[in-house]
């Protein structure tokens, strides 16, 4: 194991991190942190600093363009050689669970479509030009940055000649480039408020025949603006978000603010919180507090939270140890930059026959963006819905060689390509809904994004 001091300083870092090669960032902010009770005081006192892991220089790639390559990518990633270092540890509850090497990337939305495919509908056709299925790459070394102090660690699982990283960091922060300036881009929906509810209006047809109990809509705003070679630094900040991230490749950059964990498994400890539940933020104390109180007191979000937990169950349960699932929390208050939310925590046992990557890729897509029961959803998303979804509510994580994995839902983000960028939004649809209301919700979610300079 490595783990050397080096005198960098973290926060220029993370503000001239896009310079490196396919760089990867995966920043936990203080925002909505919840410590948890299976961890000691110095876990929970590393977990109240702002801090980011930041990998780059990878020296294998995979990218999977359609279902053959993603059966190869999901092969590959499983290569025993690649964990031997795994599974010569102990458990060790005082090591840190954040990601120090291994394979990391990013699994689309659509990947998801196909480890369910044989049971929905064919998920869309794909063109030459939409983003991979999947894409990761295997990084040897990463760099902690703690942010409080500005101190930087570089760590391995593995004894790793270091002098190739140490060459690139000098190189790029004794003659730092040129960034771009950040400014405020022009922002447009693809659906105004009229088009919102026409699909709207069909999803409330299907709940009121049984079809589904709830449909998650989704709508992608879009700006003109090469947004690929902005640094992260101050909208990952700017949120402070706890499951955050930043990717870097030849084709896309993807900037992330998620608030909401997919599945973390750390040994065989699997963890996942679906947020369903959201109030928007105010400046004054009062009425904050007055809004979070209602959100919490609202049978629809409790419902909606409890369908969600419901359907979360029942996929843990496929890959999870016969009576080992259990609901932590329900309907834990957590609040962000931008809005408030319900998040219930869901923990099981994972089978010992069943590999991280089986089980995260079993769980694809996550119940929450998508709804309940999650094919009959999926199906009516891939009907309403204005095109693929791509990236947004895939999700972005790391396979460490230590023995733990750890997924977001890439909610909150921006995918930026040459010719232009997306942000999504959206938002739970059950009976009791308005479109109104729900398109209401989606801009709360996603206007603050958009308006933070990149």
């Amino acid at each position: 194991m490595i783990h050397q001091k080096l005198s960098f300083n973290a926060r220029k870092l993370l503000k001239y991190c896009h310079f490196l090669d396919n760089p990867i960032v995966f920043y936990h902010g203080l925002s909505g942190a919840v410590p948890t009770a299976d961890i000691d005081q110095q876990q929970q006192n590393a977990a109240a600093s702002r801090r980011a892991t930041l990998a780059f220089a990878p020296t294998e790639i995979l990218q999977a363009n359609n279902s053959e390559q993603l059966d190869d990518l999901l092969r590959q990633l499983q290569q025993p050689a690649k964990h031997a270092y795994a599974n010569q540890q102990s458990k060790d509850s005082s090591a840190s669970c954040d990601f120090v090497s291994g394979w990391a990337g990013v699994f689309g939305y659509d990947a998801g479509q196909y480890s369910q495919a044989n049971a929905i509908a064919q998920p869309p056709p794909r063109s030459d030009h939409d983003l991979p299925l999947a894409w990761f790459g295997y990084y040897p070394i990463s760099l902690q940055l703690c942010l409080d102090t500005n101190e930087v660690i570089l760590c391995s699982a593995t004894e790793q000649n270091i002098a190739p990283w140490l060459t690139a960091l000098d190189a790029l922060l004794n003659e730092p480039p040129e960034i771009s300036p950040a400014a405020a881009r022009d922002w447009q929906p693809e659906w105004n408020l009229a088009q919102y509810q026409a699909a709207f209006e069909r999803i409330q047809a299907y709940l009121r025949s049984g079809d589904c109990y709830q449909t998650n809509l989704t709508m992608p705003f879009r700006c003109a603006d090469d947004l690929t070679q902005q640094s992260p630094a101050e909208l990952l900040e700017a949120f402070d978000a706890p499951h955050s991230g930043f990717l870097k490749t030849a084709e896309f950059s993807l900037f992330t603010v998620s608030p909401e964990r997919f599945v973390r498994i750390d040994q065989r400890r699997l963890e996942t919180r679906p947020i369903k539940g959201t109030a928007p933020r105010s400046s004054h104390p009062e009425e904050d507090q007055k809004l979070l109180d209602a959100l919490r007191s609202c049978p629809k979000n409790q419902a909606e939270n409890l369908m969600i937990v419901d359907l979360l169950r029942n996929d843990l349960s496929r890959y999870a140890t016969a009576g080992s699932v259990k609901v932590e929390a329900l309907f834990a208050p957590q609040s962000h930059a931008n809005v408030h939310h319900l998040v219930s925590t869901i923990v099981a046992e994972l089978k010992p026959e069943i590999s991280h990557e089986q089980a995260i890729f079993a769980a694809l897509p996550g119940g929450s963006i998508t709804g309940a029961p999650k094919r009959r959803a999926m199906e009516i998303i891939n009907e309403l819905e204005v095109r693929s979804r791509g990236f947004y509510c895939g999700s972005m994580g790391y396979f460490d060689s230590r023995g733990h994995s750890d997924f977001n839902i890439l909610i909150r983000s921006i995918i930026a390509k040459r010719d232009g960028a997306e942000c999504w939004g959206g938002g739970g649809i059950v009976l009791d809904s308005t479109a109104d209301s729900e398109y209401q919700e989606i801009l709360n979610k996603v206007q603050r994004i958009m308006q933070q300079p990149l």
